[in-house]
Formats: structure tokens, sequence, C-alpha cells
């Protein structure tokens, strides 16, 4: 613990404790963040991998992201995971069957991970989607995970815009700056794998 003196202030650096005469003020290292979690479904078509993301609101922006939320009283991660992902795509993939492929651990949102079967039609679940979106979100798209390593790696700051597919049109979407921050680029490693399988 590092503590300077100046008069009758103390400041704790490493605690962000600070004393002023007889008043104590306690503040946290960093803002505190409710537990959550969520899922990234994956899918090979054709020799190509893509990344099955939601398009949702943020701050008067239309982001990607991926399907999660926060966790309820006496969920696991992963029960979590799994329930925000059946909320938010309306459980159109009840009936497929995910397979688990890696994860991204992280204090507050750690990510799963998981490939849905090739035989899904994409296409049309993508379509029946969007036709009746989830009340939290504005669509579904689905990117190419090369195009998305490619311009994560390409983009020093966390503005990364890619093109993603709704069953029917081709659009340019931002992915949300905190997806990337959080899950995407310390994911990388792992993203390359998934993508040279």
């Amino acid at each position: 613990m590092k503590i300077i003196k100046n008069n009758k202030i103390l400041i704790t650096l490493s605690l962000g404790l600070a004393i002023l005469g007889s008043q104590a003020i306690f503040s946290a290292a960093g803002p505190t963040k409710a537990p959550s979690a969520g899922i990234l479904p994956f899918i090979k078509k054709g020799g190509t991998w893509y990344v099955i993301m939601g398009v949702r609101p943020q701050k008067g922006v239309i982001i990607l992201s991926d399907f999660g939320g926060k966790t309820d009283k006496g969920e696991k991660p992963q029960q979590t995971a799994f329930r925000e992902f059946n909320e938010e795509t309306n459980r159109i993939f009840r009936n497929d069957k995910l397979v688990y492929m890696d994860e991204q651990p992280a204090s507050y949102h750690p990510t799963y991970f998981y490939s849905l079967p090739s035989s899904v039609n994409i296409k049309q679940k993508l379509q029946e989607l969007n036709a009746d979106p989830n009340h939290e979100l504005r669509g579904y798209v689905s990117v190419k995970l090369n195009d998305l390593i490619k311009t994560i790696k390409r983009s020093p700051n966390r503005n990364v815009v890619v093109h993603g597919w709704n069953g029917n049109y081709t659009g340019r979407y931002q992915v949300w700056p905190r997806c990337v921050r959080d899950i995407l680029r310390p994911a990388l490693p792992k993203l390359s794998r998934i993508n040279a399988r």
C-alpha cells in the first residue's frame, strides 16, 4: 500500500480511500458491474465460419453484440448465457444441438462460444428472426468470422465496422465497442483457431 502524506490529507492510491480531515470517503477501484453472461453462436457453411450477432440500440446507435444479459439470483454464468440466448433469439434454435467450442472468461461477463449444426438453414432462421425480432433487439445478422477477425486486427481503436447479412441483404454495422474491448479482441487467438477448423 502506497500512502502520500500532505498536511492532514492522506491518499491511499491502491484502495482509492481518501481521508479528508476527520471525514472518510470510500470509493471502489473501478465501476461495479452486475454479473452477466452471454453466448456467441457460430456456424460453418460451405467451408466458411460465420458468427451470429444481435442488432440492438445502444445510446442512439445501432450496434452488434453477443446474446446475453444479467444473471438472475442463483444462476450460474452458463445458465444465464443460455437463458438470455434463448430469450433473445425467440427460442428459434431450441431444437438445434449447440456444441461447445470455447469461452472468453471475464469477471462480470463471461462469453461462451458454441457452434450450430451446419445443417441449420441459417438464411431461413435469420429471415424468421428479423420478421419478428425480440423486443430487446432490432434484428439479427451473420458476419463472416474471417472478416471480423481481420477488421479487429486492422482497427487499433474500438470502432469496428463489419458487413452483416440478415438473410435478405447485407449492411454495414458497428460492433459494440465494449463487446470488442472485453470479448472479441482478447479472444482473437481463440477465434482464429475456430476459423481454422
